[in-house]
């Protein structure tokens, strides 16, 4: 286990509800993080590039941030790519993409969104 670098547990904290920054930090730190595959050597500051993903892809839902270190699990490129462009969505199981949010750089999610 890594813990978080101070920049994501600030991210946690502006993103996530104080009810939910306890479960997400311990889903950063126990599955999105040198347990991913090809990730066994980074350290805390290496790793925010995957667990900033991540909090991008949750749009500060809990449900929606499992989601996302369940990909990541997967395959963290996938978790990666998709947090690349202002519009997010998630890889169903059947193939599809289904609508996520939209990120616009800010910390603020969903103020933004609509």
């Amino acid at each position: 286990m890594i813990v978080l670098s101070p920049q994501t547990l600030e991210k946690v904290r502006r993103i996530f509800s104080p009810a939910d920054q306890d479960e997400v930090v311990t889903l950063l730190e126990n599955d999105c993080g040198n347990n991913l595959p090809f990730l066994e050597k980074l350290d805390q500051y290496a790793l925010e590039r995957f667990r900033f993903a991540a909090l991008k892809l949750s749009l500060g839902n809990l449900d929606k941030h499992r989601a996302a270190i369940e990909l990541a699990k997967k395959d963290w490129r996938d978790c990666s790519s998709q947090q690349a462009s202002p519009r997010v969505s998630m890889l169903t199981e059947n193939g599809a993409h289904k609508p996520l949010g939209c990120w616009h750089g800010s910390l603020r999610p969903k103020s933004l969104c609509q």
